[in-house]
């Protein structure tokens, strides 16, 4: 049976190794992304998806042009028309 002392030793052992593996990994990150850190990852990978959704909705619009279909969309404070040509336009408050 093994004692305490045995135990700690083995135990040491195993997290220095979970450690090395740790910092391999964060090593391999800094070399093939140019970061490591999670909020960084995190951060280009929400901004990847962001990108991916506007190309996808894009592909979508283009398509419908592509049949000769109109598409009216609002965001924000404008109105985009999409068709043979597109057309934004802005809503202003009109004063009385």
């Amino acid at each position: 049976m093994k004692d305490d002392q045995e135990l700690d030793m083995e135990s040491a052992g195993g997290i220095e190794t979970q450690l090395d593996l740790l910092y391999a990994e964060k090593e391999e990150l800094d070399r093939e992304l140019g970061f490591s850190s999670a909020s960084e990852i995190i951060e280009t990978i929400r901004s990847l998806e962001e990108q991916l959704n506007d190309l996808y909705q894009e592909k979508e619009s283009s398509s419908r042009l592509s049949q000769g279909n109109l598409e009216i969309q609002i965001e924000g404070d404008k109105l985009i028309v999409y068709g043979p040509s597109s057309v934004q336009i802005r809503k202003r408050k009109v004063s009385k």
